[in-house]
């Protein structure tokens, strides 16, 4: 039988997962779009790691209580207990699994101002090199 603690931790991890599977994957998209068409409230739950861990963890806990038969008074101390733990394990999943929207956001409009710079480059130099040749080889001396 599993200790007390490999339980927690067990639930705690696999709380943190759901929870980010949930608000973070593509494959839950269409419900987190679905969610905020129904309001700000819905829409905000379902989006947020840490409002999500709170329901995840319930579901969790209270399957527990009727598998293992978990006192009730037992029950709001390990909810409470594990989204405080799945707190920090979520936020570290999600940090390790996507990038923020602002730092997506600055990647592609770095990207697209790296690209706009290499056109400039790549034009400047066709035209440096129609001047060179209407005008034949040009050199710079520098005197010392």
């Amino acid at each position: 039988m599993l200790s007390a603690l490999s339980l927690i931790v067990m639930v705690t991890v696999a709380v943190a997962t759901v929870t980010v599977t949930i608000t973070r994957s593509t494959l839950f998209a269409p419900f987190r779009e679905w969610a905020a068409r129904q309001g700000r409230l819905p829409g905000k739950l379902v989006g947020c790691p840490y409002c999500m861990s709170h329901w995840v963890s319930a579901v969790f806990v209270l399957g527990a209580h009727l598998v293992l038969e978990i006192p009730l008074l037992w029950l709001p101390l390990t909810v409470f207990s594990i989204i405080g733990l799945a707190a920090f394990v979520t936020r570290g999943l999600v940090w390790a699994t996507t990038l923020p929207p602002i730092a997506r956001d600055n990647t592609e409009r770095l990207q697209s101002a790296l690209l706009q710079a290499q056109q400039t480059i790549l034009d400047q130099q066709r035209e440096l090199e129609a001047l060179r040749s209407e005008q034949g080889s040009v050199s710079f001396t520098v005197e010392s």
